[in-house]
């Protein structure tokens, strides 16, 4: 006859069950390691604009730059008084951009900063060089000649590349700030609008095209490829990808990893769309109904998955919304006559 010991077995059953429990555990711990209790997959991020400082002392804004605690404002005119067409404004405080400086040089179309200076395209045939080592007294330093109107500028290194109407994209030796050098030019043979330069080529928006080109050698631009677009308004590059806005059919996104080939990959309808800029996962596209004083605005569009670009909000505005900054804080704008500065909040619904 056996004798089965109850105390022992029911102490072997407790155990077994804490044992089991105990790797239940900390096998749910690890699945879930890392990840944010209140990010279960069932809310919804809620997206908004909070607006945080605006300016109105401009007239025509065109383009926009930001360095540091300063942005650089190129345009047309002015409603009254001497044209001032490139201004300077402090916006160490976002909430009340401050002017600082200012310098006439007749109707600027683009803007971009390298360093302690400004690069203007300016409408009136030239490539213009302001020093802002002084934010208080920005100085024309130096100009080159592009034989017609500079529509928009690049820097990359010690070189300017400049798009113009009648000569396409011109490349300019900026080594000198104030004695700017010609070197050479591709003809688009249409109506040259934005460039953006990334490692060896240069990205033409070019009326019903974009326009790939080598630039390895600067004194002998080569034509790489290009993808047809009925109406190739602005272009950003980042890594693989080309962020093609079209006024008639909003943003493109090519994969340029074969610049002979670019393949379109995503599309999203905007319609009007003018610009684009690109920050993080984000899109920013802006848009007008006509020029130069109808309305316009900008949408905001996730690009994290470029197969699949998604809304993400809008803003309307009164006014033909010309150019967007974006950076890891603000969203920077020019809103025809005005410069605001907005920030973009998440939350979960």
């Amino acid at each position: 006859m056996k004798f089965y010991n109850m105390k022992t077995n029911s102490l072997n059953r407790f155990l077994l069950i804490l044992i089991l429990v105990t790797v239940v555990f900390f096998y749910l711990m690890s699945v879930n390691c890392g990840k944010d209790p209140v990010s279960d997959g069932n809310k919804d991020t809620i997206y908004e604009l909070s607006l945080v400082g605006i300016s109105d002392t401009f007239f025509g804004i065109k383009d926009i730059s930001i360095s540091g605690d300063y942005a650089y404002l190129g345009g047309i005119l002015t409603p009254s008084g001497p044209v001032k067409d490139f201004q300077v404004l402090d916006i160490s405080d976002p909430t009340k951009p401050i002017q600082t400086g200012v310098v006439s040089t007749y109707r600027v179309n683009g803007i971009d900063i390298s360093g302690n200076f400004a690069y203007l395209a300016n409408d009136y045939t030239d490539l213009k060089i302001i020093d802002i080592s002084d934010p208080n007294n920005p100085i024309l330093t130096g100009s080159c000649y592009t034989f017609g109107r500079s529509n928009d500028v690049f820097i990359s290194d010690t070189l300017a590349y400049v798009t113009n109407i009648e000569q396409g994209l011109q490349i300019i030796n900026i080594a000198d700030s104030s004695n700017p050098v010609y070197i050479s030019s591709f003809d688009s043979l249409n109506v040259a609008w934005e460039v953006f330069v990334s490692d060896d080529y240069a990205y033409v928006t070019d009326m019903n095209k974009l326009l790939i080109l080598d630039i390895t050698d600067i004194y002998n631009i080569k034509y790489v490829s290009s993808y047809i677009s009925r109406n190739a308004a602005s272009i950003y590059v980042l890594d693989d990808y080309a962020y093609l806005v079209d006024y008639c059919d909003g943003l493109k996104i090519l994969n340029i990893c074969d610049p002979v080939n670019p393949l379109l990959i995503g599309s999203y309808d905007i319609e009007n769309a003018f610009g684009i800029t690109v920050y993080g996962d984000y899109a920013y596209v802006n848009y007008q109904d006509g020029y130069p004083l109808n309305s316009g605005g900008f949408q905001v569009i996730d690009i994290s998955n470029p197969l699949e670009p998604e809304f993400v909000l809008s803003h309307e505005s009164p006014h033909a919304t010309r150019k967007i900054v974006a950076t890891d804080k603000y969203i920077y704008v020019s809103d025809y006559d005005v410069f605001i500065i907005f920030e973009l909040i998440t939350r979960l619904e």
